[in-house]
Order: C-alpha cells, then structure tokens, then sequence
C-alpha cells in the first residue's frame, strides 16, 4: 500500500488467487482493481484505462509485472 503498487484481476483468475494466496493474513490489505464488470466492485473502466490485457497484474512505479509471482 506505501508503494501505491496496484493489483488487477479478475475473480475468476487462478494467478490472482494464487497471488492472494501468497498474502495470506494480510489480502484485505491489498490494493486489488477488479477489473470483470460481474466481479465485486467491478472497475472495468480503470483496468483499460491502465491498459491491463493479462490477469494478474501489477502497476508498481509504473512497471507491469503479469502472473503469479511473489513480490519482493
């Protein structure tokens, strides 16, 4: 969150839940962007807006990091 890193995804996404899953004990804290309309509190407008073409993705200074990797 200090970062201003964001993450996009989608519900149905297994690397997003893969990424949550590494967070575990700490995911309600993640900056997460649902970007489905049908997802909860969907944001569809701000993924394209950022150009998100692949789930999972993070923005973090302005890079793109695609799929389930541990951050760090």
């Amino acid at each position: 969150t200090e970062t201003g890193a964001k993450m996009y995804g989608a519900y149905w996404c297994p690397h997003c839940a893969t990424l949550k899953d590494f967070f575990d004990g700490v995911v309600g804290r993640i900056p997460y962007i649902e970007c489905d309309p049908n997802g909860y509190d969907p944001q569809p407008d701000l993924c394209a807006a950022a150009g998100i073409e692949a789930y999972a993705t993070w923005v973090i200074d302005g890079k793109y990091y695609l799929g389930a990797k541990p951050l760090g």
